[in-house]
């Protein structure tokens, strides 16, 4: 527990509890993230599973340059949710850390986790992620 707490000091991240009323939408959206709580990671919202793996934010910081397109992102038992904001990159050629012959698995530090969902969002879930980003402040 203590090493989480560190990385968490170390990483400047924040944790919310999610708002109720919106997290069965999202989960909808953006897969299963059992904790229940959120942060706000380099401008997209990152929901954590109950394990609160931080090594979400590893794959986000070896893709700085897609950071602009990504809404939201959530990791559960090896499996990475993210939400993209319009069109979804090229996998494995614009995101990096993917398995070039298997470009549904994404490596991030040392282990394979499997892309679920990339869903493009829509004009109904932004008034939802905006609440969130809202509560945060």
């Amino acid at each position: 527990m203590n090493s989480m707490i560190n990385e968490y000091v170390r990483n400047a991240v924040s944790v919310y509890p999610c708002i109720p009323e919106q997290t069965e939408k999202l989960k909808g959206l953006i897969g299963n993230f059992g904790s229940g709580e959120y942060s706000i990671y380099k401008g997209m919202l990152v929901f954590w599973d109950v394990d609160h793996d931080v090594r979400v934010l590893t794959f986000i910081d070896n893709n700085e340059m897609l950071i602009p397109r990504i809404l939201a992102v959530s990791e559960s038992k090896a499996f990475l949710n993210i939400l993209w904001l319009g069109k979804i990159p090229n996998f494995p050629k614009e995101v990096k850390g993917v398995n070039e012959k298997l470009p549904d698995l994404v490596e991030v530090a040392g282990d394979d986790w499997r892309v679920q969902s990339c869903k493009t969002s829509s004009r109904i879930w932004l008034p939802i992620l905006k609440v969130y980003m809202l509560k945060a402040l």
